[in-house]
């Protein structure tokens, strides 16, 4: 499945190999894909960092909180 080749380890192949395993476990390459995204959603709203935005406009300091 994985053709691990030194000498021809150019971007191009390294990014076919990886492709190729991607086509050949999709399933697993689905179950990968699905944990990723929902640890990645539990992360982003659990930080404190989500609630608040900071920014400047015309000189000013906005606050802007978002309740939930």
């Amino acid at each position: 499945m994985l053709r691990l080749n030194p000498r021809n380890m150019t971007p191009v192949n390294l990014l076919s190999t990886h492709l190729e395993w991607w086509q050949h476990n999709w399933f697993f390459a689905s179950i990968i894909s699905l944990v990723s995204l929902i640890v990645t959603l539990i992360v982003a709203l659990k930080s404190p960092e989500s609630a608040e935005l900071f920014y400047k406009d015309d000189k000013r300091q906005l606050r802007v909180k978002y309740k939930r």
